[in-house]
């Protein structure tokens, strides 16, 4: 029986005891362990397949496939080996956080944005002006100590001069941590049980998990299952051969419509391919289809804007008009609001929990409300204290980190409903850029100090990251399962601290044991160092005499976006049967490049399995569309990615991205 339905107010109880048990943090930490090592190899030695971009993350993923052969095999030996449903999704919960730690969206950028304005500077780029007015205690600061972190071939890892930072940004990402559970034990209610979203890419993870009493996964029995699991895992291995051997054919990566465009004003569509993404196809069918919808039609209506603007004159062919990722940014502060404004009951409630008059029982969420007022607040505490003391200022404070902790709610409120099968799907960097789009950088130079703009480039690890986004989603998403399995969700809470903790430990240890071995510049290319070192280039070609000034082409696309997704929600509730849905647009706009064509393809045959035989079929085809998932995240996963680890010479003739 398929789960669709979303959690209820009460937890299941008496099915099953809490997955919080000694051989479920056992089972965790073996594999928190084996994935670091497996990241070190794939992400850092290597960079053929990004088991930690995936949604959800590969080692978990992995983790689900061990245990389905293996459960039933151990039930059979004694009842007792088997663990239970809620222990393999505690483990899964925690194993599903840990590798966003060590990920191309954290540590691979906040390590060198602590040392890489010393060792990119040069006479020509005058970023040691910006290194002067990075603070002193914001990492090492011994220019040997820096060269070999970058260039490698040391022998161990320096830690002395290297602690003081990693305790302060330590607990700096604690603090952040602290704050995003706070929120979604503040949102938790709102979103599961009054607004009941239905958390696509759980359902899938719930089919997965072992049955209560330790048997085989239902889902497992499902002709259209295997089916849906052989089609990708095929595909995988035509291109696994191929990269083996490259005189055997190859099956392309992407459709690419674009290349038959040359001419003028049509080739302003460009980039229009679609890419062979089989978990977008399997996540696209679990999602309505307004939204489907939203993410073709709006993507295409904004390739056909900038179509129409380059033959009035008015953009060049490969101008970033019509600024999706500007318009993103817009839709997300206008879900933002719209958000504090329906979960205003909640917060209401939680205030009033802190004033000690309690208007609900918090008994069964993941910490009181009261506890939670306290991290939400203490936190941002401490995120500020650290902020100021380094001379960010308060306005720009306040509002780049509003907008950070904007964009994180919105992305985990668009994959609690959708399943937002992307780490990507929100406008990244945006939270710096659009600051700048809007006031320039001169009303941030108070007194020619240009020392918050030093640490606001800083933070382009936080922006152009996906640590908050991702992190707040898998944490509500974890409370989802506790709901399933019967673990209380305050125990799940302490799952989830502990997985903070661990993870953090494992991922600064697998990078700066590579740095100091065969250096940043030559890990994953260095491509992340440099990315970060782009926010210091912008702050020294401020200094150096060159302001920017306000951007009015983006700062009104933001503006459009944000008119655009409060008008959309308007017309959803006045007129019957509106097409268009904000949360489609705001994925077209973030990241719509390679969604919109399996949004098409799905949204097709959706409506058509839906006008032939209504919600039955539509239920009927679900476990066909899990098995693309599952197919393509085990072989283009699980299994290239192992061989990534023996063979990473081959492995970089097929590279693998799931972001």
């Amino acid at each position: 029986m398929l789960r669709l339905e979303a959690g209820g107010a009460d937890q299941p109880r008496g099915a099953e005891r809490s997955g919080l048990t000694l051989r479920a943090l056992l089972v965790a930490t073996v594999g928190v362990v084996l994935s670091g090592y497996w990241m070190r190899a794939t992400e850092l030695y290597g960079h053929a397949v990004q088991i930690s971009e995936s949604v959800p993350v590969i080692p978990a993923v992995a983790l689900l496939c061990l245990f389905l052969p293996l459960n039933p095999l151990l039930a059979r030996l004694h009842p007792r080996l088997a663990l239970t449903r809620a222990e393999v999704l505690v483990a899964f919960s925690i194993l599903s956080l840990t590798p966003l730690l060590g990920s191309i969206g954290l540590m691979r950028m906040l390590l060198p944005a602590m040392v890489c304005a010393n060792y990119y500077a040069t006479p020509e780029n005058h970023l040691e002006t910006v290194w002067d007015r990075l603070p002193h205690w914001f990492g090492p600061r011994d220019p040997e100590l820096i060269k070999n972190a970058f260039l490698g071939h040391q022998p161990g890892v320096p830690w002395g001069p290297w602690l003081p930072g990693l305790l302060l940004w330590g607990a700096f990402l604690a603090a952040m941590y602290v704050v995003l559970l706070s929120l979604c034990a503040i949102f938790r209610r709102q979103w599961t049980e009054r607004e009941r979203l239905t958390f696509p890419l759980m359902q899938i993870v719930q089919e997965l998990a072992p049955a209560a009493g330790g048997g085989s996964a239902s889902m497992l029995r499902s002709h259209l299952f295997w089916i849906g699991v052989a089609l990708p895992v095929l595909y995988n291995v035509v291109q696994m051969v191929h990269a083996f051997f490259p005189t055997f054919p190859s099956l392309g990566r992407s459709w690419d419509i674009g290349k038959a465009i040359e001419s003028r004003p049509w080739i302003a569509m460009r980039p229009l391919d679609i890419p062979y993404r089989p978990e977008l196809v399997s996540l696209c069918y679990l999602m309505s289809t307004e939204v489907t919808f939203s993410i073709w039609s709006t993507y295409l209506m904004m390739r056909f804007s900038r179509v129409a603007a380059t033959a009035l004159g008015f953009v060049d062919p490969y101008s970033p008009f019509p600024y999706d990722q500007s318009q993103a940014m817009g839709v997300y502060i206008a879900l933002v609001l719209v958000a504090l404004y329906l979960g205003r009951g909640v917060l209401r409630e939680v205030w009033l929990h802190t004033l000690g008059r309690p208007s609900t029982n918090d008994s069964a969420e993941p910490m009181s409300y009261r506890l939670a007022f306290i991290g939400l607040f203490g936190g941002l505490a401490f995120i500020f204290y650290v902020v100021l003391k380094a001379g960010m200022g308060w306005p720009l404070a306040l509002l780049y980190f509003f907008l950070v902790f904007a964009v994180a709610v919105v992305y985990t409120r668009i994959r609690a409903e959708t399943g937002a099968p992307m780490v990507w799907l929100f406008p990244f960097w945006q939270q710096e850029k659009l600051i700048y789009s809007t006031f320039g950088s001169s009303p941030f130079l108070v007194g020619g100090d240009a020392r918050p703009l030093v640490v606001l480039a800083f933070f382009t690890w936080l922006s152009r990251g996906y640590y908050p986004n991702s992190v707040m989603s898998v944490q509500l998403e974890s409370f989802r399962l506790a709901d399933d399995s019967g673990t209380p969700r305050r125990h799940m809470t302490w799952a989830l601290v502990y997985a903070f903790v661990l993870g953090l430990v494992v991922a600064v240890w697998i990078h700066l044991s590579v740095y100091y071995d065969i250096g940043c510049d030559y890990a994953e290319g260095g491509g992340r160092a440099k990315l970060q070192n782009m926010g210091y280039l912008t702050v020294a070609q401020i200094l150096t005499g060159q302001p920017l000034r306000p951007n009015h082409g983006e700062a009104g696309a933001a503006l459009a976006g944000f008119v655009l997704a409060l008008g959309m929600l308007a017309a959803r509730i006045r007129v019957v049967g509106f097409p268009f849905h904000p949360l489609g647009y705001a994925m077209a706009a973030s990241y719509g490049h390679p969604l919109w064509g399996q949004a098409l393809m799905v949204w097709v045959f959706k409506v058509a399995v839906l006008k032939a035989g209504g919600i039955r079929l539509f239920r009927r085809y679900i476990p066909f569309f899990m098995g693309l998932l599952i197919g393509h995240f085990f072989a283009a996963g699980v299994v290239w990615g192992i061989v990534a680890v023996f063979r990473p010479d081959v492995t970089y003739n097929y590279v693998v991205y799931f972001g």
